[in-house]
């Protein structure tokens, strides 16, 4: 899977799994999708500045982190 087709993905995620709890976050879901995906690489973003859990959107530095090792 390519990091566009992921990124899709997560996009499709977060907008059906808000219908059931519109509390979650955008970096949440982004971060569980990753970790079912490549968890070498949710390993690797949890608890650093770029981690996107608590966050609502991703940063520049974390899709660019993501790129450079995708």
């Amino acid at each position: 899977m390519s990091l566009d087709a992921f990124i899709h993905q997560v996009t499709i995620n977060w907008t059906q799994q808000r219908k059931d709890d519109d509390t979650l976050r955008f970096g949440q879901v982004f971060f569980n999708t990753l970790h079912g995906y490549r968890p070498a690489l949710a390993d690797g973003l949890r608890g650093t500045p770029m981690d996107p859990f608590y966050k609502d959107a991703l940063s520049n530095d974390t899709m660019e982190w993501l790129q450079e090792r995708w």
